[in-house]
């Protein structure tokens, strides 16, 4: 009987090892494709000066042990073991916080201040902008600077304890929102509104799991800008509007953008997500403007939930001020294009609106050369 016990487990050994060569080879269980940042190894053909030196081998090994069988499970499941026996993540740019919260040290490191570019540098750009704003009023246009929220901001009780020790200094985003407010830039400050709502409401404008905002927090954002533009061009805009929320542990759209790039079994936290059925109401008496965005990634959840689409005629969103995208790339039915060789200053002339919308942690390079290139067009002499 124990003879047959070892006989068995020798078997099941041999399986499990030849598990993956199998998989590899004849794919007997459809498994998601195993994706994230990284280069893969493409197939490399035979040459005698590689097997002679060497090399060849080193790169067919690298290519086979990219396609095992079941790769992406085992990474996935060793992750899982690293946190789950060990509470680390192998990744330099992610920092896990309190309560399973996941912050990315690019966006800790602004939040103390350690970007900061300067009192005068921040001045001097918000100076430029707002003669580029009162040169496109005259034009019948409207130019407006949003503040997007910061997840650090939101989470701050959550920051890891070895960032709660550092000392804040001062920051790019508290100098840009006095500096726009002082000389009266058309200003939205999204993030210390998103903090002030935290503890009134029970849905998350941010999830723990996520870089951006939620998908609900996202939306509230378009609402309260859509007003904002009503409120400055003096028309009735479409706006978001919805009467049902689903509420759901499981998460949809960019919810947990960042557990879904690092690869785990199990989630991070237990979250509720909140997602609203969203209508575009028109009236027939609504103006739907022609509207250029430029900033960063924050703008995505407006592609995704359609509300560029709906509440403008047309639009534009210019990434970086290096990539374009519309309604037309937003799907991958066209690919998005770039800013090098594009006539900016003609999409200009046929805009109502400019809005540039960037995060705190974007701040140090707020419009990315869009307002040097524009204050130098419109006043060359200066």
């Amino acid at each position: 009987m124990a003879q047959k016990i070892k006989n068995g487990l020798l078997l099941l050994i041999f399986i499990f090892l030849f598990l993956p060569m199998l998989q590899q080879e004849f794919t007997l269980v459809p498994v998601e494709k195993f994706t994230g940042n990284f280069d893969k190894q493409l197939y490399h053909e035979f040459t005698w000066t590689e097997w002679w030196d060497g090399s060849f081998w080193n790169l067919r090994s690298q290519l086979l042990t990219e396609q095992v069988g079941f790769e992406g499970d085992f990474v996935k499941l060793n992750n899982q073991l690293d946190y789950s026996l060990f509470h680390k993540y192998k990744s330099q740019s992610l920092v896990i916080g309190d309560n399973n919260c996941l912050f990315y040290r690019e966006f800790l490191f602004p939040y103390y201040g350690k970007n900061f570019v300067g009192t005068q540098a921040i001045l001097g750009k918000v100076s430029k902008l707002k003669a580029l704003q009162d040169t496109f009023a005259h034009m019948g246009k409207s130019l407006v600077l949003i503040q997007a929220p910061c997840k650090v901001s939101y989470y701050a009780d959550l920051i890891p304890a070895g960032f709660k020790a550092l000392k804040r200094k001062t920051t790019n985003y508290e100098v840009l929102a006095h500096v726009a407010d002082s000389i009266g830039i058309n200003h939205i400050d999204l993030n210390s509104w998103f903090v002030s709502l935290k503890p009134k409401t029970t849905d998350l404008l941010f999830t723990k799991e996520s870089i951006h905002w939620s998908m609900y927090g996202s939306l509230i954002a378009a609402d309260s800008c859509t007003h904002y533009l009503e409120q400055l061009r003096h028309v009735k805009m479409v706006r978001p509007c919805w009467t049902k929320i689903e509420h759901t542990r499981t998460a949809r759209y960019t919810d947990d953008d960042i557990t879904k790039s690092i690869k785990m079994i199990l989630p991070f936290s237990d979250d509720i997500y909140s997602y609203p059925e969203v209508t575009y109401p028109d009236s027939g008496i609504t103006s739907r403007p022609r509207v250029i965005y430029i900033g960063d990634s924050f703008l995505f959840n407006w592609m995704k939930s359609r509300y560029l689409d709906n509440a403008n005629i047309h639009w534009e969103f210019w990434f970086y001020f290096k990539e374009i995208w519309d309604r037309y790339s937003q799907d991958d039915n066209q690919p998005h294009k770039s800013m090098a060789g594009y006539d900016w200053v003609d999409a200009i002339n046929n805009a109502d609106c400019i809005v540039l919308i960037y995060t705190s942690a974007n701040d140090a390079h707020l419009g990315d050369g869009f307002i040097e290139q524009a204050y130098q067009h419109y006043f060359p002499a200066k």
